[in-house]
């Protein structure tokens, strides 16, 4: 007996309404397991900073821990900057590190 192979034969494909009921599936049960601190994340973020290189991250989310952001940058350029003074001065001033 001889088998024979179809090479015109086209693979087996799910609707697209089922490939996305899928899809949806796989996200929001995934998605369920995400958790987040109350502060976004940044607690782990600042201790990691804090363990690695012994600098300071800040998380502003008021207008009174902006405006004490705002003293500590212009406490840190009233010296001359240094190395160590820039790290500091990027990770309390960076927009991008607490999005």
């Amino acid at each position: 007996m001889a088998l024979t192979i179809d090479s015109q034969a086209k693979p087996l494909a799910a609707p697209p309404w089922k490939r996305l009921v899928a899809i949806g599936a796989v996200a929001t049960t995934l998605g369920g397991c995400v958790t987040f601190t109350p502060d976004g994340g940044m607690s782990p973020v600042s201790a990691e900073v804090s363990a690695a290189i012994g600098k300071d991250t800040v998380k502003i989310v008021s207008s009174a821990e902006a405006s004490a952001v705002q003293s500590r940058v212009k406490a840190l350029l009233t010296k001359p900057l240094t190395a160590d003074g820039a790290v500091q001065l990027a990770l309390i001033n960076n927009r991008g590190l607490q999005a």
